[in-house]
């Protein structure tokens, strides 16, 4: 018997070496999903955001009117609890369109800037991050003194000046929030990254011949992107109230189109006489941001090991 049969023999024979069937996965799974149904805020949180990507996926089936349709003879009716007409649930504006068609319209907007800009500027922080920590050296002091640099402003600042050069569009707004939100990801990316490339596995794999390439997107990545996904849930919260304020500023989407943040730069000038114009998209903007929140909190708090505990 040759030395590699004997080889591959002890190998089979042995409990450790042997290749056998991970246990207990399914278990594990069950368990995760236990703890992630039992925590209210996840519960909350989860609930809350499907319900408002529900209703934004199937706004033209869910609103009752045209959002841009407008009555001037029904122009700054109230809600029909508050002695409205019954053909306004939440009342009309001033210019007679329908609220709760528009903050039903407005969830779109709101809905796909956040998506989009987290989606973008994570994509561009994972990428800058991973190499700056996995390679280090040259591209490592280069990628931190932008990243660097660019956290030395304002948000919000910085989200102006970008918007008054591009000008107000959705695809703007997407852009600016990618500029100024991928930072954050880059940081974190490259924090993991430098704790990664020195584990056990990673080695492993570097000593068997695999190439960088094959290391970052088999070991290096995978293991990045759950914190990443944490920090996401409060980054689209973020947006969804920042492009709220750019459209209460003017430099949001562009009127007519329904946003949240447009319809309370409307309804300011009627606070004291019609004051669901503001009200209600102020009510929709609050929820969906502590909906991202709170998700964002209870994810944290299940997978964070020190948290366990408290939750």
């Amino acid at each position: 018997m040759t030395r590699r049969t004997l080889s591959q023999h002890a190998m089979s024979r042995s409990p450790v070496l042997s290749a056998r069937k991970p246990e207990g996965t399914g278990p594990r799974a069950a368990a995760i999903l236990t703890r992630l149904v039992s925590s209210r805020g996840v519960t909350w949180g989860g609930c809350t955001i499907m319900l408002i990507a529900l209703m934004a996926l199937l706004a033209p089936w869910v609103a009752p009117r045209d959002p841009y349709a407008s009555t001037l003879l029904a122009r700054l009716s109230p809600p029909p609890w508050a002695g409205g007409p019954a053909g306004y649930l939440l009342g009309s504006d001033e210019l007679g369109r329908d609220v709760l068609s528009r903050v039903i319209f407005g969830t779109r907007i709101s809905l796909l800037v956040g998506l989009f800009s987290v989606i973008g500027a994570g994509i561009v922080g994972l990428t800058l991050g991973v190499v700056a920590g996995f390679y280090g050296g040259v591209a490592d002091r280069i990628i931190m003194l932008f990243t660097d640099t660019m956290m030395a402003f304002p948000l919000v600042l910085l989200a102006l000046a970008i918007v008054a050069l591009l000008g107000p569009s959705l695809r703007n707004l997407v852009i600016v929030f990618i500029i100024t939100s991928w930072v954050l990801y880059a940081r974190m990316s490259r924090g993991a990254t430098l704790e990664l490339r020195e584990r056990e596995f990673v080695a492993a794999s570097r000593a068997l011949g695999a190439s960088d390439l094959r290391l970052l997107v088999r070991h290096v990545v995978p293991n990045v992107l759950g914190p990443l996904l944490i920090v996401a849930s409060f980054g689209i919260a973020q947006i969804i109230t920042t492009e709220a304020a750019l459209g209460f500023l003017g430099l949001g989407v562009p009127p007519p189109v329904p946003s949240w943040g447009n319809m309370l730069a409307d309804g300011r000038e009627y606070v004291d006489t019609a004051w669901w114009i503001s009200v209600f998209p102020g009510l929709a903007l609050m929820i969906t941001a502590a909906a991202f929140n709170f998700f964002g909190n209870g994810v944290r708090d299940l997978t964070d090991p020190r948290l366990r505990n408290v939750v």
